[in-house]
């Protein structure tokens, strides 16, 4: 499953814009300022840290989602299927 198919949030697309406005303002050459280049450092590797992340969390979810599946479908089934074994003893 794609992390499109989910139609969660890209958690670190807010990492990505926090890395990209860091970035633009330690490049700014009127500014200088050694904590500017922290920052991007900093959300850079955030950003890396979240996309790192997310195939073991899709991973999770999928196996979540099947958990459920599968919960819901065992009630389901044994909702139908007592009705019938009392059909067929009758």
């Amino acid at each position: 499953m794609s992390w499109a198919q989910t139609k969660l949030p890209y958690p670190s697309g807010r990492a990505v814009a926090a890395a990209k406005r860091a970035r633009e303002e330690a490049l700014d050459p009127t500014v200088i300022d050694a904590a500017a280049r922290t920052a991007v450092l900093e959300s850079e590797f955030l950003s890396q840290r979240l996309r790192a992340a997310m195939p073991r969390l899709l991973a999770r979810l999928d196996e979540i989602r099947a958990q459920e599946y599968a919960t819901q479908w065992r009630a389901d089934y044994a909702e139908v299927r007592l009705p019938a074994m009392r059909w067929r003893r009758s």
